[in-house]
């Protein structure tokens, strides 16, 4: 007698299924839904854009029958809390730096020696720019030429800020 209720059992819950199906779609059926999520967290940022100044030109003098040229600046517009200068001298004709180096923060002159710079008549490019960290200016530039004195002695003829 337990097959025939088991039986009896099964198909009551079979047409209960079926009926609550029939039921779902002479309701309509399933609607669409559309899902959406909104976030109210908002970011914001501020980027200061900056550049680091090279030195100002402040004159350059030649002595008479100089064999030297003392080119002054000063300090960089809006100067960082730390930095320094690095400089070279460059044979124009060639593009080859011939001297270079750095200087203190606190240095606001450089001395071009004619000594050792064998070509006469020749113009050179004296530049200086300010180091901070990984940081660097650009070049401020100053030209440098030479000349021959008595005994053919090589002497610095002129020099001037770009």
């Amino acid at each position: 007698m337990t097959a025939p209720r088991t039986l009896r059992t099964r198909l009551a819950a079979a047409g209960g299924g079926l009926a609550l199906v029939a039921g779902a779609i002479a309701a309509g059926g399933a609607q669409p839904t559309t899902a959406a999520w909104t976030d109210s967290e908002y970011a914001r940022a501020t980027v200061l854009a900056s550049t680091l100044n090279p030195p100002r030109a402040n004159g350059c003098s030649v002595a008479a029958l100089a064999g030297s040229a003392t080119l002054r600046w000063l300090t960089p517009a809006t100067p960082p809390s730390s930095y320094s200068y690095e400089w070279q001298l460059v044979r124009n004709a060639t593009g080859a730096t011939v001297r270079s180096g750095t200087h203190l923060s606190t240095v606001v002159e450089h001395v071009v020696n004619a000594t050792g710079l064998v070509s006469l008549f020749e113009s050179y490019t004296f530049r200086i720019r300010t180091v901070s960290g990984s940081w660097q200016s650009v070049w401020r530039t100053a030209t440098v030429t030479t000349t021959v004195g008595a005994l053919g002695i090589t002497l610095i003829g002129s020099c001037s800020w770009n």
